[in-house]
């Protein structure tokens, strides 16, 4: 009878340890997955190059430079490189950077500079960025620095020791032309690609210089020297109902009128009357071109007096 019992409880014990390790229907032993799920190497989003790294004085994320060919022999920096304001904002890209395109805008700017909007030519359009479409229309921004009255509080100690900003500017819109410049990403604003300063400009199928451009003569103190009327820019052409603006240089404090002559005489609008040229020379006037404004082209005279002498200069502005 001991012997039968023994047998049974025997019997027992070896079912209940074959129902501990026999796997059940479907159980591998191994984790479990839903249909459908895949093993093997992680698929999680790769980490763009763009931004690099971020600028310890929080002027914005670096960017990747493009590849750019080399510049030609005559594109070399110019002095105008000093007199950028703030130049943390700006990651430069290559030293000097050859372009040619079309003169699609210019703006005045009021830290000094202008911005005129470049359409790059086709070799070229590679080197614009995502954030140059929108506010800069797809065109390439091109700066140079200190040619107008400055009201930007953190850029006039900078301008005030620029004795030799660019002189000639491109002022004709539809102008196509070669420009000299350093390659940027401004880091405020996006990273949008610049030429910023400009160096040197010129029209299309002229040769640019070759070495070093000569240092501009200082420009003589106030009050010194003739007196001399300079047009750095004029908003043309324009739109009817759309405001026009045209900026000159001429000697400190001297005392300027314009006058704008469209087919029905001088324009009375508002912003037209005289003015006095800043401590750098500069001065300017913006005025609504009206929605009944003639369209063609009308002069626009810009005299100025000191110290008994007087001097003019005239542009035209192109109504559309």
């Amino acid at each position: 009878m001991r012997r039968l019992v023994g047998f049974v409880i025997a019997m027992v014990l070896l079912a209940s340890c074959a129902n501990s390790t026999t796997p059940g229907p479907g159980d591998t032993g191994q984790p479990t997955f839903a249909p459908g799920a895949t093993i093997g190497p992680s698929t999680a989003p790769a980490i763009s190059a763009e931004p690099s790294s971020v600028a310890e004085d929080d002027s914005g994320p670096t960017i990747k430079p493009l590849a750019v060919k080399a510049p030609p022999k005559g594109c070399v920096p110019t002095d105008q490189d000093r007199y950028v304001y703030n130049p943390a904002r700006l990651q430069v890209v290559t030293a000097c950077l050859q372009v040619t395109g079309t003169v699609a805008a210019i703006r005045m700017e009021a830290d000094g500079d202008l911005h005129i909007l470049i359409r790059l030519d086709s070799a070229f359009a590679h080197l614009l960025r995502p954030a140059n479409q929108g506010e800069e229309l797809g065109d390439l921004v091109v700066e140079p620095v200190c040619v107008r009255s400055i009201s930007q509080a953190d850029a006039v100690a900078t301008c005030a020791a620029d004795g030799d900003p660019i002189a000639a500017l491109p002022a004709s819109v539809g102008a196509h032309i070669w420009l000299q410049g350093r390659y940027v990403f401004d880091l405020q604003h996006g990273g949008w690609a610049e030429l910023h300063p400009l160096y040197r400009w010129g029209a299309y199928g002229t040769a640019p210089p070759v070495g070093p451009t000569p240092r501009p003569t200082p420009r003589p103190t106030a009050g010194s020297g003739a007196l001399t009327v300079r047009i750095t820019s004029l908003t043309s052409p324009i739109s009817r109902g759309a405001f026009a603006t045209i900026a000159v240089h001429t000697r400190a404090g001297a005392s300027c009128t314009i006058v704008v002559e469209y087919k029905s005489g001088p324009s009375q609008a508002a912003g037209l009357g005289p003015k006095t040229a800043s401590s750098s020379g500069g001065v300017s006037w913006t005025w609504k071109v009206g929605s009944r404004t003639t369209v063609g082209s009308w002069p626009v005279t810009v005299t100025c007096r000191a110290g008994g002498s007087a001097a003019s200069a005239r542009a035209t502005l192109v109504v559309r």
